[in-house]
């Protein structure tokens, strides 16, 4: 009959209805949450601008200075004898070299090899026969990689190793496994105060993951 609504016709004035009731119920919740507000983000936080010669040079401490670029960054100490640097990016083939000469006429005498990771590394050729030291598992992996732009170190530590080199003091400590079997840890300790460079550090919270050598 004309005057009836058929079964068909009912289930879809029920669901139009319910569709309604849920897009107002929506809106009113849209309209009653407030928004979040958020703290303006530090300055410290913020990204600084990049020099015109490509990298960002920063003093820390007496001795310590830090070569960044291209978000890759890594320390070297200038002492009396010469420079010790802490890894070498092939990244920052070009800036380290500028960096130095920046700071200092003297020549790179140190590498500290923080581990084996070409991305640190594969840059210590360039600086030719200097001494290179690093952890015993570090060299056990360069070893089998033969990879010509990591010299294999000079010489290796299993627990701690103590480097003095022109009134300077490193400290080497291997704290375990972490960035992979063979990532020490290599504070630089400088008198009267220090400074502690930690290379690629993976906290317990994050998730396991492969790296290649």
């Amino acid at each position: 009959m004309s005057d009836q609504l058929t079964r068909r016709g009912i289930l879809a004035f029920g669901a139009a209805a319910g569709l309604s009731a849920t897009a107002l119920a929506g809106s009113a919740h849209a309209q009653t949450t407030p928004k979040p507000t958020f703290l303006p983000l530090p300055l410290e936080s913020k990204p600084r601008p990049v020099p015109p010669e490509g990298y960002i040079l920063d003093r820390v401490g007496d001795a310590m200075y830090v070569v960044t670029a291209g978000g890759n960054q890594t320390p070297f100490v200038v002492t009396r004898i010469g420079v010790v640097l802490i890894d070498a990016p092939p990244s920052l083939a070009n800036f380290l070299p500028a960096a130095i000469r920046r700071v200092t006429n003297k020549r790179v005498t140190h590498i500290i090899y923080s581990h084996s990771h070409a991305d640190h590394i594969a840059g210590a050729a360039a600086f030719g026969n200097v001494f290179r030291i690093a952890h015993e598992e570090t060299a056990q992996t360069m070893r089998i990689a033969r990879d010509p732009n990591r010299p294999m170190p000079t010489t290796t530590f299993r627990d701690r190793y103590h480097l003095n080199v022109g009134g300077e003091r490193f400290e080497l400590s291997y704290p375990g496994n972490n960035h992979g079997r063979q990532c020490a840890r290599n504070p630089y300790r400088a008198r009267p105060t220090g400074q502690a460079a930690h290379r690629d550090v993976r906290r317990r919270a994050h998730p396991p993951a492969r790296h290649p050598a």
